[in-house]
C-alpha cells in the first residue's frame, strides 16, 4: 500500500473575511484577492500530481478547488462534499464584529463536539480508505496525493483536535499558527491508515508575509489555541506588492 499524502487547503479570501463577518455555512463568494490567492496556490500546487480531489460545496471553497484543478497538467475528478462544510453557526452567521454573537455561541449552532465528530467521521470514511488500497491496484504510484479544500475552523478542528486525538504525530507543527486564506496543511497516512503524521500546517509558500494586523478567522469559535502575529513563508521573489491582507510573491514578479 503506497503512503497517502493529503493536502488540505483553506479557501481564498472573501469580503466577509476582510470585514470580520461570521460566515459559517453562508454561501459567500471569493473577492478579487481571494481569486488571485486561488490562482497562486493552484500555480504552486501544479507541481503535485493529485489523484483525487474533494471540496466543500460552498462556493468560496469549490471555486478555490476548481482554480487549483484548472492548473493541474492532467484531468482530475472533483467531488463536492457537504461533509466538508464549515461549522454551522446558526444565528451567529452573518454577524458583524462587535455583535453579541462574537461573545457567545447561539443555541442553534452546531455543537463543538458534534462538529469535531463530523470532521473525524469524514476523514475516516473519505480519506483513510485510500491508505488501504493495495499497491497492485495502483501500478506506478509511489505516493497517493489527495487534495482537500475546506474552511478555516474545519481544517483547524480536524487536524489540531481530530487527528491529534487519533494519535497522529506532529502536534507541535500546529502550535502558534493561524490558518490564513489558501494556506496549505499536509498530512501523511501510512500503514493502511494505522499511522499518520502532520507534516505541515497553515503554510503559505505561494505567498509572502501576511499583515501582522490582518483579521482573524471569525468562524473559529471554541477551537484549539490560535496563534497571532506574523506568519512568514520563505521566498526569493523580489519586491512586495500588497494583495488583500497578504503580500503576493507572484504579483511582485509580474509587476501587478
Amino acid at each position: 500500500m503506497p503512503p497517502v499524502q493529503v493536502f488540505l487547503v483553506r479557501h481564498g479570501e472573501t469580503n466577509e473575511n476582510v470585514q470580520g463577518i461570521v460566515q459559517g455555512q453562508l454561501d459567500t463568494q471569493l473577492n478579487d484577492a481571494g481569486r488571485e490567492q486561488a490562482r497562486l496556490v493552484g500555480n504552486f500546487l501544479k507541481q503535485v500530481q493529485f489523484h483525487r480531489a474533494f471540496t466543500s460545496d460552498l462556493q468560496r471553497a469549490s471555486d478555490t478547488a476548481k482554480e487549483i484543478i484548472k492548473q493541474q497538467p492532467h484531468e482530475l475528478r472533483l467531488t463536492l462534499d457537504k461533509g466538508l462544510r464549515e461549522r454551522a453557526l446558526g444565528d451567529m452567521e452573518g454577524a458583524p464584529p462587535g455583535s453579541r454573537w462574537n461573545r457567545e455561541v447561539p443555541k442553534n449552532a452546531e455543537p463543538s463536539v458534534a462538529f469535531l465528530t463530523r470532521c473525524v467521521q469524514w476523514w475516516n470514511s473519505a480519506i483513510v480508505p485510500f491508505a488501504k488500497i493495495p499497491s497492485s491496484k495502483l501500478p506506478g504510484v509511489e505516493m497517493l496525493n489527495i487534495l482537500v479544500v475546506s474552511h478555516g475552523a474545519y481544517i483547524g478542528t480536524l487536524i489540531r483536535s481530530g487527528l491529534v486525538s487519533l494519535g497522529y504525530d506532529g502536534r507541535a507543527v500546529c502550535k502558534g499558527k493561524r490558518l490564513w486564506n489558501t494556506s496549505i496543511s499536509i498530512v501523511m497516512i501510512e500503514d493502511g491508515g494505522k499511522a499518520g503524521e502532520i507534516h505541515y500546517y497553515a503554510e503559505i509558500p505561494h505567498l509572502l508575509e501576511p499583515a501582522a494586523d490582518g483579521p482573524a478567522n471569525a468562524d473559529e469559535v471554541e477551537t484549539a489555541e490560535e496563534g497571532g502575529g506574523k506568519t512568514a513563508a520563505v521566498t526569493q521573489d523580489g519586491p512586495q506588492i500588497v494583495l488583500g491582507m497578504y503580500v503576493s510573491a507572484r504579483a511582485a514578479l509580474s509587476g501587478q
